[in-house]
C-alpha cells in the first residue's frame, strides 16, 4: 500500500515504512528550501543504505521506493 507524507510526518515515519518495503510519496512542496533539501538528503541516504530509489513525480513531489516494488503512477 502506497503511503502518502508530507513535511508534517518525521523523517523516521517515513524511512521506517520505507525500511517495512512500503513505497511512500514525500510531498515537500509547501517545505521552505533548507528543510525541503534536508530531506532530500535524508531520503536519498535512506534509498541508498536499502539499495531503494527514488524519483521526481511533480515538482516538490517524490516517490521513495524499497527495493524489489514496482509502482504504476497514472
Amino acid at each position: 500500500m502506497l503511503q502518502i507524507a508530507n513535511i508534517r510526518k518525521n523523517a523516521k515515519e517515513i524511512a521506517d515504512r520505507v525500511k517495512a518495503g512500503v513505497p511512500v510519496l514525500m510531498n515537500i512542496s509547501a517545505a521552505d528550501e533548507i528543510i525541503a533539501r534536508r530531506l532530500i538528503d535524508f531520503a536519498s541516504g535512506l534509498i541508498y543504505g536499502i539499495e531503494g530509489s527514488m524519483e521526481k513525480v511533480s515538482p516538490g513531489v517524490f516517490l521513495i521506493k524499497p527495493p524489489g516494488v514496482r509502482v504504476a503512477l497514472d
